[in-house]
């Protein structure tokens, strides 16, 4: 009885993940940067206000 192996796959097939993980960083570039654009523009807008 001989035993088999599988073939060891040497080249790595990493398919769509990093594509998916340059995707999800562009994602969160963007949503921090409209966070920062809005939390900006409103301390302008309530920075003109008098306080009465």
């Amino acid at each position: 009885m001989t035993s088999r192996r599988l073939p060891v796959e040497t080249d790595r097939d990493p398919g769509l993940q990093p594509e998916r993980t340059r995707l999800a960083w562009r994602r969160t570039t963007l949503t921090c940067a409209v966070s920062a654009v809005l939390a900006g523009r409103q301390a302008l807008h309530d920075g003109g206000a008098s306080g009465a």
